[in-house]
């Protein structure tokens, strides 16, 4: 685990609220520990930037979710981008459909 990254308010009586945890660059796969303000985590959609390859390919590696089951690409990833076109991973750039997702996650 390598360097800590914190982002600073610009004024200091604001408060605001962190998220914080080990981060995983989807490009070269470099783990970190991350903290993050909650607006600027949610202006970047959650895309984080990368330490070590500079790459804005950084997500938290465990994260909030909700109870039921979760759809996990066999890269490993959880992100999904779904298009008119359908839904592919953006870590290894693979199609999928979405029956075959859950399938994946019920160890079909």
């Amino acid at each position: 685990m390598g360097k800590v990254l914190a982002f600073v308010a610009k004024k200091k009586k604001e408060r605001i609220s962190d998220f914080s945890g080990i981060a995983r660059c989807m490009e070269c796969k470099y783990e970190w520990e991350a903290v993050i303000p909650e607006e600027l985590f949610e202006e970047n959609d959650g895309w984080l930037g990368c330490p070590e390859c500079g790459m804005q390919r950084g997500r938290m590696k465990h994260h909030m979710e909700n109870s039921g089951v979760h759809c996990v690409c066999r890269c490993g990833s959880w992100a999904f981008h779904i298009t008119s076109e359908g839904i592919y991973c953006p870590n290894c750039y693979t199609w999928h459909e979405l029956e075959d997702l859950w399938g994946e996650q019920n160890g079909d």
